[in-house]
């Protein structure tokens, strides 16, 4: 009998042990699945995060482009413009060549006064008259 007690508070304590590691390794499980969905929240944290840098990446891509293209757009019509104004010098200092030779030279400044008005694209403002004799 006196083995039967034995056996019988070897098995008792070998349930007992049985039972601690089964509460172990449950509040061990709890642990774990509380830590993987703390992963699975920062995971969708970090996801749309990348979502909203993505979206602002394009958006600024989009506008980076958008300015080049009319950036451009101004500096080939800024480069038509010269080329303008280039040959409407041109045609100025034919007219005021061709003038010079029918007009006496005080007469001059005046006759190209009326004939037109010439803007300097550097400071915007109109070239006096004078200025157009001076230089031609």
């Amino acid at each position: 009998m006196s083995e039967l007690n034995n056996k019988l508070d070897v098995t008792q304590r070998e349930l007992n042990d049985v039972s601690a590691q089964k509460n172990s390794a449950q509040s061990e499980l709890t642990d774990v699945s509380r830590q993987l969905e703390d992963a699975e929240n920062e995971l969708g944290q970090v996801t749309r995060a990348k979502q909203a840098l993505t979206k602002k990446l394009d958006e600024t891509k989009s506008s980076a482009d958008n300015e080049a293209q009319a950036k451009s757009k101004l500096s080939a019509e800024l480069r038509n413009a010269q080329e303008d104004l280039d040959k409407l010098r041109d045609q100025l200092e034919e007219e005021v060549s061709v003038l010079s030779n029918y007009c006496c030279p005080p007469c001059l400044p005046i006759i190209v006064t009326f004939h037109c008005t010439i803007i300097d694209f550097a400071s915007s403002q109109p070239v006096r008259s004078a200025q157009l004799v001076k230089n031609y």
